[in-house]
């Protein structure tokens, strides 16, 4: 009874918290009307409907035979100066990763544009540390989704930790093999198809059977992708249907 149990018992891991996958997104600026100065879009706004974390990357998409992106210090977004840039970027498609804390500025270099509203200031914060904007409503609303559609019972553990670094990151990963070398099924959730993949296949390079480890993709923000989730756990694990109480 007591390896029955064990063996049905799933561990969540939600954006791969404790399992060392950063909780990276990639955002693209002004979703999909992209980089423009055409109104379309508050780009202040905009950011400060995200919580932008360090290992995040920005996309900014436009046509770049009139735009283009130029990364600035502070004096220079406050006016509009793009004659002394950090960084220019002209491609019409541009990735910007956001390696440290504190502010990124943006602002498009051709006349006129940044003060028509083209510019944007992105702050990237610790997981910790109190956002300056408010949380986005449909973020918010798709957590309390989460939490109140996926009813885990008897011995199922959930974790909601933001671990992204440092020695905690190692911590998570050990959580994760020991508790798949000990017959557990460990399935990793995260947004980045591509970095969970990578962290499941590390477990399953520590001589971990591959019925014991799963990825999912899954970002809260889109509701459909709940109930995604629970739809692979059946199908993947069927015997594990009783846990999700259908």
């Amino acid at each position: 009874m007591a390896n029955l149990r064990k063996s049905m018992l799933v561990v969540s891991l939600l954006m791969m918290a404790l399992c060392g996958v950063s909780l990276a997104a990639v955002y693209q600026v002004g979703d999909s009307a992209g980089w423009t100065s055409m109104g379309q879009v508050d780009f202040q706004d905009w950011a400060a409907s995200k919580n932008f974390h360090v290992g995040d990357t920005l996309v900014f998409n436009y046509n770049n035979q009139f735009h283009n992106v130029k990364q600035v210090a502070h004096p220079g977004f406050e006016s509009c100066n793009a004659t002394s840039p950090i960084a220019t970027y002209t491609n019409g498609s541009d990735t910007v990763a956001l390696e440290k804390l504190g502010h990124f500025y943006f602002i498009c270099g051709y006349p006129g544009h940044c003060q028509a509203g083209q510019k944007i200031d992105i702050l990237v914060a610790t997981a910790t540390s109190k956002p300056n904007h408010a949380a986005s409503p449909s973020t918010s609303s798709a957590s309390s989704l989460y939490s109140s559609n996926l009813s885990w019972t008897w011995g199922v553990l959930g974790f909601t930790a933001l671990v992204s670094a440092g020695m905690q990151k190692a911590v998570g990963f050990e959580i994760c093999k020991k508790l798949a070398s000990n017959g557990i099924v460990v399935i990793l959730t995260a947004r980045n198809a591509t970095r969970g993949l990578e962290a499941a296949q590390k477990i399953k390079d520590s001589s971990i059977s591959d019925d014991l480890v799963g990825f999912h993709q899954l970002d809260v923000v889109e509701p459909g992708s709940i109930a995604s989730l629970a739809e692979f756990i059946k199908t993947k694990f069927g015997k594990l249907g009783i846990l999700l109480g259908q």
